[in-house]
């Protein structure tokens, strides 16, 4: 139940964005083409400056994995170029949690 929720909302946030190769999102934050991020786990979903035709069809808004290996370049190179960066929890919120609670054999 909480997994199809949580699909819901990100499903509805995915509709406006586009998924771009983690070395794509570096090189538009080299390029000064990052407005914002927000990283979640392993997930960023962010958004451009302006929109260009290099933006996949002139979406504004992306979504990308961070890679598992560690990269240690990447929280410099974000302040260097001036992108906001905000961080989510990825644990449950608690309304979720308390329906998860409520419902345990719904599913």
């Amino acid at each position: 139940m909480a997994l199809m929720v949580s699909w819901l909302f990100d499903g509805q946030r995915s509709a406006t964005e586009v998924r771009i190769a983690y070395s794509e999102f570096k090189q538009a934050v080299r390029d000064d083409r990052v407005q914002e991020i927000t990283i979640k786990g392993e997930n960023i979903h962010g958004q451009f400056k302006e929109t260009t035709a290099a933006d996949q069809n002139g979406a504004r808004r992306f979504r990308t994995i961070i890679p598992s290996m560690d990269d240690p370049d990447q929280i410099p190179i974000l302040e260097d170029h001036g992108v906001t960066i905000q961080a989510e929890t990825t644990e449950l919120s608690w309304w979720l949690q308390a329906l998860v609670g409520i419902l345990p054999g719904c599913c």
